[in-house]
């Protein structure tokens, strides 16, 4: 049971990694920031990662 859990985990954050890069594509390519009063917490932590892509 442990594994599985352990495997959806390593999923979820691959598939956030993959949002993250999909709206750090989508900023570079409109050439804007998103708006940050959003106070969505998905969003923020996508654009940490959108961020941590652009550090690179």
């Amino acid at each position: 049971f442990q594994l599985t859990l352990i495997i959806f985990m390593i999923g979820l954050i691959i598939m956030q990694f993959a949002i993250g890069f999909f709206v750090y594509y989508l900023i570079k390519r409109e050439g804007k920031d998103i708006d940050l009063k959003r106070r969505d917490p998905f969003l923020e932590l996508n654009l940490k990662i959108a961020n941590f892509f652009r550090r690179k």
